[in-house]
């Protein structure tokens, strides 16, 4: 009987290097950013100590020009003037900027922990690790800082009214519920590193363009942030300016998850199979660095939007150039970090895919559309490699039985329409759909389920329950604490899910303790509005109980990463994450428009009730999933699942056929 293998270019295990001069244009690059960082900080200390020298210069024009608007348009008591501009500055540089560029500097600095110990040398693991450290921390800081400013712009421009942030975040999310399906599915069909290259392109551009946006409107609209805006006023320019912010802030978090997607369900699984590391510890590192960035990225934006300036115009204007300045300065390091990352860990350049006869393996740019041509020599042998057809090995003689189809075929990849793969066709023409049908009828489906409800619910620190807290007169800083003790919560929780997992030595079981512990923290919240009432009592259990809560939460969403991960195969990660990031999102809106149901205050006990009821039903069905239907995944956790991911970086072969009669 011959053999049948496949040959390819042999896989390099060492680590290639970038070449010298994309190295040496790195290592300045990422030079440059660390001495600004320090050139803040110096200068920020200076400015703040008196030292006017350092400061930035004031921008006259900012109050000028609502003061000479004020002064040519003075509009009636019922338009609801709000403010009245203050006169034109006398100070030639703004003191106030120097807190803020301290800040600025000293975050700026924290990416240059993470890599100089590792330039100008090969990058081991643990380098490699740090790269991406660096990186995903400044994507977090970047992401929750963008988080935190548009809501405070949107408020401080349009004054009384939230309708223009509840539009814009339901704009944000409807746009990824309907596309980033599709583009998770072009995740699992391209290059790693190009995905991560259009992805921080296309977000860093999309982020920086909105702060340039909000900076006209400050230039361009008299009075801006001085008197009350009306979206449907049928003012141009506001209608104008507020499209392109819902375009570009769309734009920016579509290809923010497609980063994400990427990053956390795909290269941490890759590159934890060949470093041999845990990557439950790899998910935990990166879920820490998350929350950290959660907690103190909101608070560093706030104390740099106060002390900014000391009119609203000067903070509107001043914060978006710094969002923008952020997002400039970021993208070649990120860039930068995330190639040396790839680089490290050869099978990143890999991608699995399935050929028109079934044949599944990887090798580099396997995402392309290529052929493999299947051959027999004279000495019995069958094999298939790149061609051309007409060769011969040493070892096994020329090519022979070139008109038997069974012997000599080209063997098409996945992606080439040659009209007899009907899978092919239906990947190309309903490859969404498909791919839908994987995520309902994977054996995760429920536990994944469960996770996405999780989001229906304004048990969190979202607009609904900050709303509420307003209107019930607590002070925003204790609220603000809360949300930060939250995040100390959360990142307890982290280590929460590394002493379960080890305990009870399994995923599964670890993830049914987080989801009922999550729900027990949370229950005294909805207790405490049927005994107590709206009471100072109800406001500070709720706020509690929602900050005790993380540990369960995030040790819940480690369980769903992972579970994802080990079960979900390669060529199907980018779709089946994408859907499920799809799903919370479309949740999340759902519970919004509840919310404008059920907006008279009074009415909130409603929501926490039901908020309350999901999160018990979330906890059910991920109950009767382990009962009922883990045993799959665990079943299949050591076939097929690892041969899926496995295949072709070992040994670089597929399936193999005996095609002899």
């Amino acid at each position: 009987m011959s053999s049948s293998s496949y040959i390819s270019s042999p896989m390099r295990t060492e680590r290639k290097t970038t070449s010298t001069t994309a190295s040496y244009l790195q290592n300045i690059i990422l030079t440059i950013t660390t001495l600004l960082s320090f050139t803040l900080i110096i200068a920020g200390g200076l400015c703040f100590s008196g030292n006017t020298t350092t400061c930035p210069p004031t921008l006259h024009f900012l109050a000028n020009n609502a003061t000479s608007s004020h002064r040519h348009h003075q509009m009636p008591a019922s338009n609801h003037s709000i403010t009245t501009p203050p006169p034109p500055p006398t100070e030639k540089y703004n003191t106030h900027a120097g807190i803020p560029m301290f800040i600025i500097g000293i975050i700026l600095s924290i990416p240059s922990i993470f890599v100089t110990c590792c330039v100008g040398k090969e990058p081991s693991d643990k380098d490699a690790l740090r790269y991406l450290y660096g990186s995903h921390f400044m994507s977090a800081w970047g992401d929750r800082m963008w988080g935190m400013a548009v809501p405070l712009f949107l408020i401080d421009i349009f004054k009384s009214t939230l309708l223009p942030t509840g539009l814009y975040a339901a704009f944000v999310y409807i746009l990824n519920v309907f596309l980033l399906p599709s583009l998770g599915v072009w995740v699992d069909k391209t290059s790693r590193i190009y995905v991560q290259r259009v992805g921080l392109l296309i977000e860093n551009s999309c982020v920086a363009l909105t702060g340039v946006t909000v900076c006209c409107m400050v230039i361009y609209i008299p009075n801006l942030g001085l008197k009350e805006q009306f979206l449907f006023s049928g003012d141009k320019q506001i209608m104008f300016s507020y499209i392109i912010l819902l375009l570009l802030g769309g734009l920016g978090e579509l290809f923010n998850g497609v980063q994400t997607i990427s990053i956390e369900k795909d290269w941490v699984v890759v590159m934890s199979k060949e470093s041999n590391l845990d990557v439950g510890i790899l998910n935990t590192t990166l879920r820490r660095i998350d929350l950290s960035c959660k907690a103190l990225a909101p608070l560093a934006f706030t104390a740099i939007y106060q002390f900014i300036g000391t009119d609203v115009r000067t903070r509107i204007f001043y914060g978006a150039l710094m969002i923008s300045f952020w997002n400039i300065i970021s993208f070649p390091v990120e860039l930068i970090l995330n190639t040396r990352v790839y680089e490290s860990f050869p099978r990143l350049k890999m991608k699995v895919h399935t050929h028109d006869d079934g044949t599944t393996h990887a090798h580099e740019n396997g995402h392309i559309e290529h052929k493999h041509f299947l051959h027999k020599h004279e000495d019995g042998t069958i094999h298939y490699h790149d061609g051309p057809i007409l060769h011969s090995h040493e070892e096994h003689g020329d090519v022979i039985d070139l008109n038997d189809p069974k012997q000599t075929r080209v063997i098409n990849s996945f992606s080439v329409d040659n009209g007899n793969d009907n899978n092919a066709n239906q990947r190309k023409t309903g490859c969404c759909d498909n791919f839908f049908k994987v995520y309902l009828k994977h054996p995760i489906f429920y536990a994944s389920l469960s996770y996405t409800l999780l989001w229906m619910t304004v048990l969190d620190n979202g607009a609904l329950m900050t709303s509420y807290l307003q209107w019930r007169g607590v002070p925003p800083v204790y609220f603000g604490f809360g949300r930060g003790l939250g995040a100390v919560f959360g990142l307890c929780g982290t280590a929460v899910f590394l002493a379960i997992k080890s305990v009870f030595k399994s995923v599964e079981r670890s993830g049914l303790i987080a989801i009922w512990l999550f729900w027990m923290i949370l229950f005294p919240g909805v207790v405490s509005f049927y005994i107590a009432g709206e009471s100072r009592i109800t406001d500070f259990v709720l706020m509690g109980s929602m900050a005790a809560s993380r540990i369960g939460l995030w040790s819940y969403d480690l369980v769903i990463t992972q579970l994802t991960q080990d079960n979900v195969k390669e060529m199907e990660r980018g779709a089946f994450s994408s859907i499920q990031r799809a799903s919370y999102q479309l949740f999340y809106v759902f519970i919004q428009v509840l919310g404008m149901i059920f907006h008279d205050p009074r009415q909130f006990i409603v929501l926490v009730t039901y908020s309350t009821c999901v999160v018990l039903f979330a906890a059910l069905l991920y109950t009767y999933w382990y009962v009922f239907r883990s045993y799959l995944v665990i079943k299949k956790s050591d076939t097929t699942v690892q041969n899926n991911d496995e295949l072709g970086y070992e040994q670089l072969i597929g399936e193999e056929k005996n095609d002899e009669s």
